[in-house]
């Protein structure tokens, strides 16, 4: 009986010595671990910002490379054929283009879509010259349009009809 016992014991600290090899890592073991797989993640992320921040720098700089703002225009200064054609109407003068000032053209307005909501002052988005401009009852926007300084004016915004007033020509057209 005594051998019997003495396999049994045997046999059941083989069997313990397996099951802890089979147990695996550690705490420290896998908190190793999963500190490798954090900063991995990290230093992944790091590389992608870095690129995106590369690729935007490079996109800034336009061709010229020299400043980080080069391909952008200044927003405070307006553009040159603007002053040139604001300056040519005030003086009454002869236009950028060198003719003597002509009858000013209207410019070519839509209406790309209308805004009324419940509660809120209707909007009409119209496009003037190619560009769309989101106005409200009053509301004006200048812009040059063929060589001549142009200011269009909401004067109302019905559910049928935008009224605007064109300047410098003085006309109020209906938009529908």
């Amino acid at each position: 009986m005594k051998g019997v016992l003495a396999w049994l014991l045997w046999c059941t600290a083989a069997l313990a010595e397996e099951d802890l090899l089979k147990v695996g890592k550690t705490p420290a073991e896998k908190l190793e671990q999963q500190t490798a797989k954090a900063e991995d993640k990290l230093e992944e992320a790091l590389q992608k910002y870095e690129h995106k921040k590369q690729l935007l720098t490079q996109t800034l700089r336009g061709q010229e490379g020299n400043s980080p703002t080069a391909a952008l225009p200044d927003p405070t200064q307006a553009d040159p054929e603007f002053q040139r054609a604001f300056r040519a109407m005030l003086r009454g003068a002869p236009t950028a283009t060198g003719q003597q000032a002509a009858q000013p053209l209207l410019p070519k307005i839509d209406i790309a879509a209308k805004v009324k909501l419940r509660g809120h002052e209707p909007q009409a988005m119209l496009r003037i010259g190619g560009q769309n401009f989101l106005l409200r009852k009053s509301d004006s926007v200048t812009l040059l349009d063929q060589g001549q300084v142009v200011t269009v004016t909401v004067r109302e915004i019905t559910d049928y009809a935008v009224l605007v007033l064109v300047s410098p020509v003085n006309q109020v057209l209906t938009l529908r």
